[in-house]
């Protein structure tokens, strides 16, 4: 197994669970190319992303659930 089938398996995500600004970030980007924090932040405000759930003072976590469910009504809406 190669350096980049590593990376890739490292990457996976479980289909339930949390995810953190960071993962967040490689989740809906990809590890090659992660949204910036002010794109998941303005989406936030404008598109109705789901709003994190603060385990401290600067940790936001997101469910995945809430995260894949944004993503499928995006898909529907483009489609219509």
């Amino acid at each position: 197994m190669n350096k980049k089938e590593k990376n890739r398996q490292s990457n996976a995500q479980p289909s339930v669970g949390w995810l953190s600004k960071k993962s967040l970030r490689i989740y809906l980007g990809g590890p090659e190319c992660p949204l910036s924090r002010n794109t998941i932040y303005g989406w936030m405000k404008t598109q109705d992303f789901p709003e994190p759930i603060y385990i401290s003072h600067q940790f936001p976590i997101w469910r995945k659930e809430d995260v894949d469910e944004w993503l499928a009504s995006r898909q529907q809406k483009s489609k219509a």
